[in-house]
């Protein structure tokens, strides 16, 4: 992300619902702090069951990333859309990533 008022994000989806890809944000996306953002997925195979976690992540190496904080639980993973209100104060950084971990 960006230290310039906007946000971009990388990708990370880890879950053992079924195999999901996280559509919105992608690798081009900007967030503005203070908006309220549409986290999206789509399922890629199998239905999505269950509930999930999402989390923010950074860090420079995609192989080593650090959890910055909770963005939703318990979300319903065949809602397929979770929003999130960007922290004012969230450090500017070119290095976020979006983390979906299956809560079972």
């Amino acid at each position: 992300m960006k230290l310039l008022c906007t946000y971009s994000l990388a990708l990370l989806a880890a879950t053992a619902l079924a195999k999901l890809q996280i559509t919105l944000p992608n690798t081009h996306t900007e967030w503005q702090p203070g908006n309220m953002e549409a986290i999206k997925w789509k399922t890629i195979d199998g239905d999505l069951k269950g509930k999930m976690s999402i989390e923010l992540m950074e860090g420079s190496d995609p192989s080593n990333l650090n959890s910055v904080t909770t963005i939703a639980e318990n979300v319903p993973a065949n809602s397929l859309q979770a929003f999130w209100s960007v922290p004012k104060n969230l450090k500017n950084s070119g290095n976020y990533a979006i983390k979906v971990v299956d809560e079972n």
